[in-house]
Parts: C-alpha cells; sequence; structure tokens
C-alpha cells in the first residue's frame, strides 16, 4: 500500500578472536606463559521493520531483529572461576564463552513533522539477551573476578523523543 513501507534484511557475522597471553604470577613474580587461544563464531542474523501511515504525520511502526555480539578480548581473558583477574590487566588462556545473541522488540508512533518542524515519537522496547556476558566478583574488598555467560538478561522500558526547530 502507498503509506506501508517493510523492511527485511539478513546480516551474516562472523567473527574470529585470538589471543596470546602471559601473566605474571603474584606471588613469585615469574612470567608465566598461556596456550595460544582462538575462537571463531558465526550467526545469521535477520531483521523486520514495518511502518504504516496514518495521515496527519502519524505513524505507526514495529520493528524485530536478532543481533550476536562475540565476546571482546578481556571478556575472553578472564573467563575462569578458578583463577580470577584484576581488571582491567591480569589476562590469561580461559575458557570459551559464548557469543551473546540478543532479540530486540520495538513497536511505536511517530508524529508531527520529521522534516525539521515540530514532531516526536514514543516507542515501547525489550530486549532479551541470552549467554549474555557478565563480571562476576570473587572477594568483597578485592577487585579479582572474571567474566561468565549469563544465561537471560532483559532490558525494556519506553523511549520517548521531541524535536523542534526554532528560528
Amino acid at each position: 500500500a502507498e503509506r506501508t513501507h517493510v523492511t527485511a534484511t539478513v546480516r551474516a557475522n562472523q567473527a574470529r578472536v585470538a589471543n596470546t597471553l602471559t601473566s605474571v604470577d603474584d606471588d613469585t613474580g615469574e612470567v608465566e606463559e598461556r596456550p595460544r587461544e582462538s575462537f571463531r563464531y558465526r550467526s545469521l542474523n535477520p531483521a523486520l521493520g514495518v511502518a504504516q501511515g496514518l495521515g496527519e504525520g502519524l505513524t505507526l511502526f514495529a520493528n524485530i531483529a536478532r543481533n550476536t555480539r562475540a565476546p571482546t578480548v578481556i571478556e575472553l581473558g578472564c573467563a575462569d572461576a578458578n583463577e580470577p583477574c584484576r581488571l582491567p590487566a591480569g589476562l590469561q588462556a580461559d575458557p570459551y564463552l559464548k557469543q551473546v545473541r540478543s532479540v530486540s522488540l520495538e513497536a511505536g508512533l511517530r508524529f508531527g513533522s520529521q522534516s525539521g518542524g515540530n514532531g516526536g515519537s514514543v516507542a515501547l522496547f525489550r530486549n532479551d539477551n541470552r549467554d549474555d556476558i557478565l563480571f562476576r566478583s570473587t572477594s568483597v574488598v578485592g577487585q579479582l573476578g572474571y567474566f561468565q555467560d549469563f544465561e537471560r538478561t532483559r532490558h525494556q522500558g519506553l523511549d520517548a523523543e521531541w524535536h523542534s526547530r526554532v528560528g
């Protein structure tokens, strides 16, 4: 239809993270060589968006998308609960962490002039993450801890935006 817009995409992600790390033993001061580690992450990430013009400067919209994020070098280098590290340094060869997978859903309404006059939008959103990566502290007073996959996290809320041109 003339006032309906549909957008669909598929993005292929491939990431390889490789580390060769060394660390210094806190007790002896000796440099400890760690084995080289290499991790590969692959994902297909689809997205779908729909916008429906309602007239009088109103547009109803909705989007759903799947996204992924490979763990960073610091997350992979500090992921062993048996050998916590002091951040931001003290990395060592550690276990594999899964890539973070998220599904985002957004729906809302845009109103007013989008090309420079007064207008805005209101949108509800929800982002569900699987295998999110969180830092777990191993001591109350120290700075030791490690990164770990966390089964599920959720971020949700309301976004409101207003714009106006003056002069």
